[in-house]
C-alpha cells in the first residue's frame, strides 16, 4: 500500500530525499493521527491531500505498520552505528 499510494512523495521504503517529511522521523502525535491525516485530510493546507476515496482505514493501519517498522530499522541501525567504533 505504501509504494503505491505513498512512496511517490514520500519516497521508497519511506525514506524520504528531503523535500517532503521523512514518515519514519514522525513524532509520537503524528503517528497517532494517520487516519485524520491520510484519510480526513487534516494537513490538506499543508500539501498532503486526503486518499479517503482510494483507501480505506485497514490500509491506513498496513501502510501505518510499514512506517513503524521503517522508524525501528532506522532507529536501530542509529544505535548501532553510535556504539560500533570505524575499523
Amino acid at each position: 500500500m505504501f509504494h503505491r499510494y505513498c512512496a511517490v512523495c514520500h519516497g521508497f521504503f519511506a525514506m524520504s530525499a528531503g523535500v517532503v517529511p521523512d514518515l519514519r522521523y514522525s513524532t509520537p502525535e503524528t503517528f497517532a493521527r494517520y487516519k485524520e491525516i491520510v484519510l480526513d485530510g487534516e494537513r490538506k493546507a499543508n500539501g498532503m491531500a486526503s486518499f479517503a476515496d482510494q483507501i480505506n482505514e485497514d490500509d491506513v493501519k498496513a501502510i501505518h505498520a510499514y512506517i513503524l517498522h521503517g522508524a525501528h530499522q532506522a532507529y536501530d541501525a542509529q544505535q548501532k552505528a553510535a556504539v560500533t567504533p570505524p575499523a
